[in-house]
């Protein structure tokens, strides 16, 4: 066989190899920024309604060749962000024409640096769409049944359809007893709690709520259904009790009890004397009312719907140190989104000072961040079960061996998204190809080879 039929073939090859890399998806390195305190500057957006919808518009002082483009968030409520949409680089201005008549949106804007780097958000900016709506339901209601009552909670809607000066109405909250509809209240419109009493202690009551306005009424929450009863069993104590000494004040961490259901609240003590209820979605709390330079002691206990206390938990005490006594800061906390879960990590303060650990803190609002975790191992946190296309507020502080906490991150954010599945052809498949082309040509070559004349006589034979 001559040597040209082999070349073609690893030419071929080598060809579809080359072909083969060029659909793989390439990972780049990370981008460092030019100037850090881009990321500190925040976007002005503008925005009004017009017939055809919102329109927005933003500027931002960082030159437009440094701007990937610009993420808008959108909320019918202040106190959370949610991710709405993405807009190119070289765009400025957005119409949003999905909104409703009556309703109040809260947007915000950031800008996405370079490959993964997002600016903070530009302050918020709220718009209600001309028109008037009936309300969005309550949300999260929740029933805790005792000795011939029952406490009913809720949140508020998250719109109640018409302007700001004209307030909802009321709440219409609907009763039944063993499936007969027994009658209906209104609590008023500031209500999110409700005590019913003088129930049948074994029977099964169902509760629907609604809010209501000028307009008309909201659609129905969820039922909850439930059966009063006079033994009650006493509430599990709180878990996981620690208390941590701040700047000027004391900070109150616990974890619900595995059963928790009966659980209404949390009741604190301090210096052994009652000093604060709180709800039961609650396991943070602080204590401004303190001097540094002196010790405090601290308990707590969970409490059902009928006032009756679980024991308490043990006393801590714990002392407040002056500000010159403690743990540095810890620099450069970073977020990153995944599906469902962000990612933090962060590195170590400056001045450590014997730090044992780090407590991490979480909100949906900026200005309300709440304690979530203490990390005693490492300087990073997985935090897991979140709700994708959310915005969440993270900051973190660093916790020395006498539980005395430093200062404030600074303050950074991440959302969850869903992981989008890369377009391309994997490494695995481009090799896959490789072998099975490899094989095809081997193939080639042996069937090319038996055909060739095996000597002199096989000449000889084919001239005669």
């Amino acid at each position: 066989m001559s040597n040209k039929p082999m070349k073609m073939c690893l030419m071929v090859t080598l060809s579809f190899f080359l072909v083969s890399l060029s659909f793989m998806p390439i990972s780049s390195g990370e981008n460092t920024l030019e100037d850090i305190s881009d990321l500190k500057e925040r976007p002005i957006l503008f925005g009004n309604y017009t017939d055809e919808g919102v329109k927005l518009e933003w500027n931002f002082s960082l030159s437009e060749e440094r701007i990937r483009g610009f993420r808008i968030y959108r909320s019918l409520t202040a106190c959370f962000k949610l991710l709405y949409h993405e807009v190119e680089g070289d765009s400025y201005e957005y119409l949003d024409e999905d909104v409703e008549k009556g309703r109040t949106y809260h947007y915000w804007i950031t800008a996405m640096i370079q490959e993964e780097e997002e600016s903070k958000f530009s302050e918020g900016l709220e718009l209600w769409v001309e028109g008037q709506n009936v309300p969005l339901p309550p949300r999260n209601i929740e029933a805790f049944p005792g000795d011939e009552k029952v406490r009913l909670r809720w949140d508020k809607p998250l719109d109640c359809g018409v302007p700001q000066d004209d307030e909802m109405g009321h709440y219409i909250l609907y009763r039944e007893k063993e499936g007969t509809e027994i009658s209906s209240v209104y609590p008023g419109n500031e209500a999110q709690s409700w005590l019913d009493e003088d129930l049948e202690n074994g029977k099964e009551y169902t509760y629907r709520l609604k809010a209501q306005n000028i307009v008309g009424k909201s659609e129905p929450t969820e039922e909850v259904v439930f059966t009063p009863t006079a033994d009650l069993p006493e509430p599990p104590r709180p878990e996981n009790f620690r208390v941590f000494s701040g700047v000027n004040e004391t900070e109150l961490t616990w974890s619900a009890p595995n059963e928790d259901e009966d659980v209404v609240g949390y009741r604190i003590y301090k210096e052994g004397e009652p000093l604060k209820i709180v709800e039961r979605d609650t396991t943070f709390y602080v204590d401004k009312d303190v001097n540094q330079g002196e010790n405090y002691s601290y308990s707590i206990a969970s409490m059902n719907v009928d006032g009756n206390e679980s024991v308490t938990t043990r006393n801590v005490t714990v002392f407040v140190y002056p500000d010159a006594e403690r743990p540095g800061s810890p620099s450069d906390l970073r977020a990153e989104g995944f599906d469902e879960k962000i990612k933090l990590t962060w590195d170590t303060p400056s001045d450590p000072k014997e730090t044992v650990g780090f407590n991490i803190y979480r909100g949906e609002a900026e200005d309300d961040l709440k304690f979530l975790a203490n990390v005693q191992d490492g300087y990073e946190f997985m935090d897991e079960d979140l709700e994708n296309k959310r915005v969440y507020h993270y900051e973190v502080r660093a916790v020395d061996s006498n539980e005395t906490l430093g200062q404030h991150s600074e303050m950074t954010h991440a959302v969850p998204l869903e992981e989008e599945k890369e377009e391309g052809i994997s490494l695995w498949t481009v090799v896959g190809f490789v072998i099975i082309i490899a094989i095809a040509i081997l193939s080639i070559l042996t069937a090319l080879k038996k055909r060739e004349p095996k000597g002199p006589l096989d000449k000889i034979k084919k001239k005669k």
